[in-house]
């Protein structure tokens, strides 16, 4: 009986640890937005590591999506780059919401915000476009 405690507790104590660490989403922010000849890179940073798996990311700027980047890990913090044409960017309304998701969006009743605000989610809202962003 004293083995099944100490066994139960031990499960109990790893379970909770686990949905502790997994409920903690990650914050994501623009880095930098540069121009290289016509493609303009759009570089987010992560407070943790993006996730590889069988879906990607897609960074959406008002209702513009934007699937093609690279990714890699610096020091535990994940960095994605998004490549946009500069035509699409110039394109790109200001004052348009910019946000990324794990895939695509499934729920379209729900704002970015909204979406962004589950820790479940893979959505991150990211503010605002501005074709200022862009550094020469």
């Amino acid at each position: 009986m004293k083995n099944l405690i100490v066994l139960f507790s031990i499960f109990i104590s790893i379970f909770l640890s686990g949905n502790a660490i997994a409920g903690n989403k990650a914050k994501i922010v623009v880095s930098t937005v540069t121009q290289k000849d016509s493609t303009i890179s759009f570089t987010l940073i992560s407070s943790k590591p993006f996730y590889m798996g069988g879906s990607r990311y897609i960074l959406h700027i008002g209702d513009k999506e934007f699937k093609l980047s690279k990714q890699k890990v610096n020091k535990g913090t994940g960095v994605i780059t998004f490549f946009i044409s500069v035509n699409d960017f110039n394109g790109l309304p200001d004052g348009s919401n910019i946000y990324l998701t794990y895939g695509h969006l499934t729920d379209d009743t729900q704002n970015s915000e909204e979406l962004s605000s589950k820790t479940s989610g893979k959505y991150w809202s990211l503010g605002k476009f501005s074709k200022t962003m862009l550094t020469k």
